[in-house]
Order: structure tokens, then C-alpha cells, then sequence
């Protein structure tokens, strides 16, 4: 695979609008992140967004031995996730990058 040498090249360039353009357009539901600012530093794209406690990834492997004790919250989560995909593919955006390090909680990552 060939990686763009500049931001200034088409593919990192769509990429980064479309983002920017799904953030903006989300902006008022609370399901999806907060996105504060967008712009150029030192010729890198720079998105700054609400910071969260973990992500999905990080609390299951904190509790990995202790999953069956959560399970009302992984169920929830999991009920969650599967209601914010059906908006956006009701918005007609398809995400392909849905996994565990990308669904972010604003839950305390020990509980």
C-alpha cells in the first residue's frame, strides 16, 4: 500500500473533510463524539475532540477474567452501539471502522 507523502495529497485530504463533515453533521447527538476544533499544525491534520476514560477495548481487557460480573453493562454498551449504527446508517453513513478501540466510554475504567 502507498501512503500519501503529504496531507496535501487527495486520499488523506477526503478522508479528513469526511470525518469533519460526519462530526459536524452528529454534532447535537449525544452518541457521538464531541469534535471542538479542526485545522492545520506543523502540515498534520489535527481534529481535537472530547477526551473519554477508556475505550471498550481497554475496559474488557482491565476485566477480561471478570466479564460474566458485568454483563448488564456490556449488554447495554452492546445495545448502545447497535442503536448509534442504525442512525448513522439511517443518515446514510457507513462506518468501517466500527471495533472496540473506536466505541469510547465515559466510564470509570475499574468499574
Amino acid at each position: 500500500m502507498n501512503f500519501p507523502k503529504s496531507i496535501y495529497e487527495r486520499c488523506v485530504l477526503h478522508d479528513i473533510f469526511t470525518e469533519i463533515t460526519c462530526l459536524e453533521n452528529f454534532r447535537l447527538d449525544d452518541r457521538i463524539t464531541k469534535m471542538y476544533n479542526y485545522g492545520v499544525v506543523d502540515n498534520t491534520y489535527v481534529i481535537v475532540m472530547k477526551k473519554y476514560n477508556c475505550s471498550l477495548r481497554e475496559w474488557v481487557l482491565r476485566h477480561k477474567n471478570e466479564l460474566w460480573t458485568h454483563l448488564n453493562t456490556i449488554l447495554t454498551i452492546y445495545y448502545d452501539v447497535l442503536k448509534i449504527v442504525k442512525t448513522l446508517h439511517d443518515q446514510k453513513v457507513t462506518h468501517y471502522d466500527i471495533k472496540a478501540d473506536n466505541i469510547l466510554l465515559e466510564i470509570d475504567p475499574d468499574d
